[in-house]
Formats: structure tokens, sequence, C-alpha cells
């Protein structure tokens, strides 16, 4: 049945398909939604229709433009943990949704159900990638078969490449596996739902191209309750965390972090339930959530510079609230562009997993333009952005804070110099307000010059810098200064003005050059740490194999620790989190110690799960302590000796890091030696140009003495 599931969605579907109706003007027809903000038709302006779902369950809709063919695709599950994507024809001039029968584009059990959350991306060379998969880590059950089961059916994080041919239709690639359990641990992405541990993708991905990296924003639940007894108890809390890769090299992914909104606090009662994300001119990424944010719920927006510092999510559009989620759901793939946001929201979304709704989604269109444009993104459109600097000015004067504030008469001093020395200069920030930075804000930046504000913030940096439209992230110059991201043309904004100043440029090599020790220093301890972590293996297998009784082998290993509870060796990530503790010590009563299942346990997760071990960290003081992390340095060096071998790799290790850092530093003494040189050969008009205006106080210079 499922081989003919590519033809019809009506043969694989395990939902009843809904007879097709002609849309007719009575009251009973749905109705597009009012904004909150304004729009092509004035504020509150409401959306336009472009059509019904089909099917109850569709969700995580998207709309892609590639290659010269319109795409839109939706999930429809199919039951229990599977789900197809579908994909139904868009009218190239109006948008429209088509009314014939959806295609089936990807069928979850031949994708190992990537078609869960699934984000695609239109590349530079015409291929459409998609991103998608779960991951279900193998702590959350107690079986062999039950680990087995899930790793094979949710194994992780997978990319397929489609090609789209001169016909419209997509030839999809074998998938790519690129973030399995293990490495979604080793890259910190977590879940702190109860006894989850590591991040299950549970929710729709959004996947965009930006300044070289290819950006993927998935589902990070963040305070659930691991201790709860009933399912609410980690229905709340949902966020978003981010991880890249440089374009085309998925298997290089940066570590997760967890998204950071102004004026945003994590907890149980906010809820983002997904983002999708766009990029305007490799300069600003637009994000729109679903969400619940301090008791309101609706669609909100919220941009960024560098993928991870929001700017304060603005709802503009309401929406009914239903537990922690609300039933519109942005469509990902909007259009954002100078002057102009256009999106759709999937309206009327089916929250529950059965086939008994009413009415399947349908979805609407909508536009932000003019002064909300400006007001939500802090920018304004090219012709607004090409107006006179007095015209920036006088913004500034009608909403600064009253004369005589010593700050704000020092802006209004230092603002009209630094535009003056920046088009002297020829610089960039032509379309913006440039900061000129003082010595210590120049030195983080690597020798940055100006900090370049867009337009619409009306002032750069100054008092009251964060009320501005944008936000301290783009008005204020420790916001760009903390972004540090480089101008790239004249019309780039909310950027920093690189400087060509050789002392600058000496200082900042000297501390690539103490980085790039630093990062020496932590290859070299990872490599030790490394080779330890094999010998003590190697050696405790021995061990195992010599010793004839599993308690002998108990109390060699604690030697006089946990001799009244059970033990369970800890994993390095808990080593590391507990200072150096070796074992967790549970009470007898648990009956086990960690392992899938240990919150069922008499004692709970406080007492026998490891992981509440090492959140309470509290260490055991004799034989008789019990729920308690067994001390593993002064333990170890009594049962464990180093052999020969581990100590010969430790101070190998060691040698080649001194070495190495102290080969570093010379480098950098030579480049500071030199560019010192060159600064002293300087013209004299140079000097006397940097001497008429005043200079900042200078930073203490660099030891680089080791």
């Amino acid at each position: 049945m499922r081989a003919n599931c590519r033809s019809s969605c009506e043969l694989c579907s395990t939902t009843k398909k809904l007879p097709k109706k002609e849309p007719a003007p009575t009251p009973g027809f749905p109705e597009c939604k009012r904004m909150t903000v304004g729009g092509a038709g004035g504020v509150g302006a409401t959306g336009k229709m472009r059509g019904r779902r089909t099917y109850c369950s569709e969700r995580y809709s998207e709309d892609l433009v590639c290659n010269g063919r319109a795409f839109d695709f939706a999930r429809l599950e199919r039951g229990r943990d599977s789900w197809d994507i579908i994909e139904r024809e868009v009218s190239s001039t109006k948008g429209d949704l088509g009314d014939g029968e959806p295609r089936v584009v990807f069928q979850g059990p031949n994708v190992s159900e990537a078609t869960h959350n699934t984000a695609f991306l239109c590349n530079d060379d015409g291929t459409v990638s998609a991103y998608g998969g779960r991951i279900k880590a193998t702590s959350r059950f107690a079986t062999a078969h039950s680990q087995n089961f899930y790793h094979e059916h949710f194994p992780g994080l997978q990319r397929t490449v489609g090609t789209v041919s001169a016909g419209g239709s997509l030839t999809w690639s074998h998938p790519e596996l690129v973030l399995d359990e293990e490495k979604a641990r080793h890259l910190l992405c977590l879940d702190m739902r109860k006894g989850v541990e590591v991040c299950e993708f549970d929710g729709k991905l959004s996947a965009v191209n930006y300044r070289g990296n290819t950006f993927i924003f998935g589902r990070a639940n963040v305070a659930g309750e691991r201790d709860g007894t009933s399912s609410a108890a980690d229905s709340g809390g949902r966020h978003v965390q981010v991880t890249s890769h440089p374009i085309g090299k998925p298997g290089a992914l940066e570590a997760f972090t967890s998204l950071h909104f102004e004026g945003y606090s994590t907890s149980k009662d906010n809820n983002i339930y997904f983002m999708a994300v766009k990029n305007l001119k490799d300069e600003v990424l637009v994000g729109l959530m679903p969400a619940i944010i301090d008791g309101a719920s609706g669609i909100f927006l919220s941009h960024s510079v560098n993928g991870m510092l929001w700017s304060k999510p603005q709802l503009i559009m309401e929406s009914e609230a239903v537990g922690p989620r609300t039933r519109d759901f942005p469509v990902d793939g909007f259009v954002i562009e100078e002057g102009k946001l256009a999106f759709s929201v999937d309206h009327n979304i089916y929250l529950d997993h059965d086939d008994a709704c009413d009415a399947p989604p349908f979805t609407c269109s909508y536009e932000v333009v003019g002064a909300a444009y400006e007001k939500l993104l802090g920018r304004k459109a090219p012709a607004a952005a090409a107006a006179p600097a007095a015209a920036a000015a006088k913004t500034e004067a009608e909403t600064a804070p009253a004369p005589g504030a010593p700050a704000s008469a020092e802006a209004a001093q230092a603002e009209p110099e630094a535009e003056a020395e920046a088009e002297d200069s020829d610089e960039p920030c032509q379309h913006g307000i440039p900061h000129k930075l003082d010595e210590a804000d120049q030195i983080a930046t690597d020798g940055g010059a100006f900090a370049c504000c867009p337009a619409a913030c009306g002032a750069c940096s100054g008092a009251k810098c964060e009320d501005r439209p944008g936000g301290a992230s783009q008005c204020c110059a420790y916001g760009l200064v903390a972004a540090n991201e480089p101008c790239r043309d004249a019309t780039s904004v909310a950027c920093i003005v690189p400087g060509v100043n050789p002392q600058f440029k000496a200082e900042a090599k000297a501390e690539v050059g103490i980085r790039a020790a630093a990062r020496a220093e932590a290859r070299a301890e990872r490599e030790a740490l490394k080779k330890a972590k094999e010998a003590k293996e190697a050696e405790a297998q021995e061990a195992k194999e010599a010793e004839a009784q599993p308690a002998a082998r108990k109390a060699m290993k604690l030697e006089g620790f946990c001799s009244a509870g059970l033990s369970t060796r800890l994993s390095l990530e808990y080593v590391s989190a507990t200072q150096g503790g070796a074992f967790a010590c549970c009470p007898k009563s648990c009956g086990a110690c960690g392992g899938g299942g240990c919150e069922e346990l008499p004692g709970g997760t406080k007492n026998c799960c490891a992981y509440g071990l090492v959140e309470a960290n509290v260490r055991c003081t004799d034989e008789n302590s019990t729920a308690c992390i067994v001390p593993g340095k002064e333990a170890f060096a009594k049962e464990f000796p180093q052999p020969a071998q581990l100590t010969n790799a430790l101070e190998a290790a060691k040698v080649e890091y001194t070495t190495h850092v102290a080969d570093t530093l010379r480098r950098a003494d030579v480049a500071l030696a030199k560019d010192r040189s060159a600064r002293d050969t300087l013209s004299k008009e140079i000097k006397d140009a940097m001497e008429v205006s005043p200079s900042p106080s200078r930073s203490p210079s660099l030891d680089l003495n080791p």
C-alpha cells in the first residue's frame, strides 16, 4: 500500500480525507485575522485568504521558492510516531494554495521519521536542503530491545539534498546523518525534561544561510520539572536553541546555544513553540514565533545580528492560548526585504492527534510595511535610510531626554563629529549613524573604528539607547561591540566599521596570539584526558577480567566509600560537573543506581538517578554516606596508580603544550614589535590629525612576557 503513496496521499493516510467544498461567501467561511501592527491596509489590517488545508493534522507548513519553482510543504500525521511530508501546488502569481490532491515528498518510515520537524532551504546552486529528524536518548529506556528500537527509528538529525528538474519536480539524495545522540551530547544539545537529557527536536526546525554559514534553529525544553509526577510537569518552558555549520559542510556543526531575548526570561510559563527564521541581506536575521510570553499569546517577531542575541519579542498577531500553545502558526519561508515583511499564517491548527477536528486549518497572508516595519526591525526603507543626517538629528532631539543631561549633551556633540569623520574617511555606514569607539571598544573589536547604528535609531549610543527602535542590540555601541559583526559594504548597518590604527592592530594580533595559546592549552588538556581515559578503561577491563567476585571489585573501586549503598561510575561530563567526582552512590533501597527508569525507583530522581545526585553534588564523607558523590582525586590516587604509559602520555602532552605556548607568545611579541615600529614611522600629518580630537584614556598595555 505504501508503495503507491507517492501518487496518492489517500492510500497511505490513516486519517479520513475531508470532502472538497467550494468556498462560498457565507458567515461560516473562515476569516483571516487582524494584526496588532500596521499593515498594507493600515493599523490592524486583516489578512488575505490563500486557501484551505486538506487534512486535520496538517501543520508546520513552509513556503519555498527555489530555481524558479514555488513549493508549499506541510507535515501530515499518519499515526503514532509516524509522519509524512506533503506538497501542494502554489499559484505563481498570487501565492494561493491549489485545490489538487497533495503529493507525498517524504514517507516517514523511509527516512527514519525525519519528517516530524523538517526544515527546507534553497541553496545558491539551486538545490534544496532538507533538515529533519529526532533523537531518543538510550538512557530513557530500561531494556536493550527498547534502546535499539528507538535508536533505529530516531537516529538523529539528517540532511537530504533535492535537485529541481526542468519540470519542477524534486529528486532527493539519500539522507545523511549529521547529528546523533553521542554528538548531540558533546555539542551540548540539551533537554531539561524529566529523564530526557539530550535534545529530541520535538518541534519544527528552521534553517537559513547567513554570512557563509547554515544556521539551524530547533526546540529546546528548558524548564521541565525533572521530579514532577504529572505529565503537566514537562509541558512548559519550550524555547529555541541554535547551531550552525559552514555552508556545504553539515558535518562541522558548532556547539548548540540557547537563544537570548532582550527582556525575556525562560520559565515554565513562557513558551516559544518554534521559530521560523529568514535572512535580510546578510545583515540581520528575522524570526517569527508562535509563543506565550508574560501572559500574552500569539505570533511574535524578533531580530538578531548574530543568531544568538535577539531583540525583545514584539507581538504582531494575537492568538488564543490553548495550554502552553496557540492554534495559529506562522508559515516558514516568509519574505523579508527592505520596507516590507510578507508572511503567512496557518490558522485553526488542530493540536490533538486524532481525526476529530471540526475543520482543517486554513492559510492567510499578511504584510507589514511603513512605520510599523521600521518600528519592528529598527531600520528604514531604502529611501528613508538615505535621508540627510539632519533628519536623524531632529528625530533624536524630539525623542531624547530633556536638554542639560550630561550624557545626552555629550552624545549630541559627539555624533556630528563621528559622522563627519566617517564621511571624510569614506568609510561604510553611509546609510546609518556612526559612533566613534573608545580605545577599549576598539581593542575588543580587533581594531574597529565606529559602531554603525541603523538610521531608525535616531542616534547611535548615548543615554537611553536601549529604548530606541532596535533596542540595545542595534542602537547601543556596547550591543554592537558585543556582537562584533563587521560592516560588509557602504549600505551595511548594525555593524562595526573596521579601523586602520596600527597600535590597535598590534594589540589585536597579540590578543589573537593569546587566544591561540588558550586554544592550544585546551587541546592539550583534551588530549591528556582522552589518553587518561583510554588508559583507565584498559586497566578497568583488565581488572574486570581478573576479578572473580563483583563484591571484590566494588570494594576495590571505592575503598571505604559507599559501603552502605549502590554505586555507578560517572561519565566524563559528570566528572567535570562535580569537580572531579568519581562515582554516584545511591541508597540500597533504590535497588539500582542510575539507568533507564531510575526516576520511578524508591527514592526518586534525587536519590536513585546519577544525574540527580550530580545536580545536588553532595560529597560522600565516609563509608556509610549515601545519596552523594564519591570524591575522585583521593580515591583514584589509591585504587588506580597511574601506569607508566599514562604518566608518559601526560608528560608528553605537557611538554608539547608548553612548547606551543612559548612559540605562540614569541610570534605575538615579534608581531607587536613590528606594528609598534610601523606606528612610530607614521607621517606627521596623520599624527596631527589624531591629536585634533580628544583621545579617550588608554587601557593598560598587554604584558606578553610569559
